[in-house]
C-alpha cells in the first residue's frame, strides 16, 4: 500500500515557484530596473528633480548590470545639474559613466555635460577645473575638443589659441 503525504502538492507548488523565481529572475530583474527608469522619466519630465533622482539611482544601486544602467547614471548626473548646488555632484556623476563605460552611447553627452560644468565652475572661480579642460583639449573627439577650447577662451586662457586655430584653418575662413 502506498502512503500519500497531504503536503505533497504543497511541496511540488513551492519548488515550482522556488525553480520559476530562480530561472525568471533576469526577466523580473529587468521589469524593476525598467520600472524605475521609466518612473524616473516620468518625473523628469514634470522637472520633479529629486523624484527623477532618487527612481534613477534605484536602477544604478539595486540593479547593477541592467539594461538601463548606463542612461540611469546619464540621467542622475543630467537632475543632479538642475539640483541647485548638487552641479559637481552631477560632474563626478557623468565621470563615473566615461569610466565605467567608456563605449556607451551615453559617454559622449556625459563627457560634454561635463565639459560645460566644469567651464561653469571655473568662471566662478575654481580653478582645479581648468587642468580637466586642458585635457581635454587633446580628446580624440573634435567636438569635445572645440568646447573645451571655447570654454577656455571665455576664461581668458591662451591653451585654447591652438586648437581654435586649427578650427579656423579648418573651416577656411581667412579673417583674422
Amino acid at each position: 500500500m502506498l502512503f500519500f503525504d497531504p503536503r505533497l502538492p504543497l511541496l511540488r507548488a513551492a519548488g515550482l515557484i522556488l525553480l520559476g523565481l530562480c530561472l525568471g529572475s533576469g526577466a523580473l530583474f529587468g521589469q524593476s530596473a525598467s520600472l524605475h527608469y521609466k518612473k524616473g522619466q516620468l518625473h523628469s519630465m514634470k522637472m520633479e528633480w529629486e523624484d527623477a533622482l532618487r527612481e534613477y539611482r534605484a536602477v544604478t544601486d539595486e540593479y547593477p548590470g541592467s539594461d538601463q544602467e548606463e542612461a540611469a547614471l546619464f540621467w542622475q548626473g543630467f537632475c543632479l545639474e538642475k539640483i541647485p548646488d548638487r552641479q559637481k555632484e552631477a560632474f563626478q556623476v557623468f565621470g563615473t559613466l566615461a569610466a565605467k563605460f567608456p563605449e556607451s552611447e551615453w559617454g559622449d553627452d556625459a563627457m560634454m555635460s561635463q565639459v560645460n560644468l566644469a567651464g561653469q565652475f571655473l568662471q566662478n572661480g575654481d580653478e582645479q577645473y581648468r587642468a580637466f579642460l586642458h585635457q581635454k583639449l587633446d580628446n580624440a573627439q573634435p567636438e569635445l575638443r572645440v568646447r573645451a577650447a571655447l570654454v577656455l577662451a571665455r576664461a581668458g586662457d591662451k591653451a585654447a589659441l591652438p586648437v581654435l586655430e586649427t578650427l579656423r584653418q579648418d573651416s577656411g575662413d581667412e579673417r583674422a
